[in-house]
């Protein structure tokens, strides 16, 4: 498990490693996205999971206060409460 500190380089550190399970996601070897956070607020973040989730990528995010996050059902077909 890798751990970004320095926050002036998290975002895109994120967004890097979203893209790269994207790109090597496959039948074979499924993609996985796994993020515990406090909360998601950053539209960017958002926007890439939605996007992984769309392209078959399992995204499995554990978020304390979800309030910032409102999931639409197709993007995530396997949420649960």
């Amino acid at each position: 498990m890798r751990k970004f500190f320095r926050p002036e380089i998290l975002k895109k550190r994120l967004l890097t490693g979203i893209a790269h399970e994207i790109t090597v996601h496959s039948e074979k070897k499924p993609g996985l996205i796994q993020f515990k956070m406090n909360a998601l607020e950053d539209a960017d973040i958002a926007r890439a999971l939605y996007q992984a989730s769309r392209a078959g990528v399992t995204v499995d995010l554990i978020v304390a206060i979800p309030a910032g996050c409102v999931p639409a059902y197709r993007a995530f077909p396997r949420i649960s409460g």
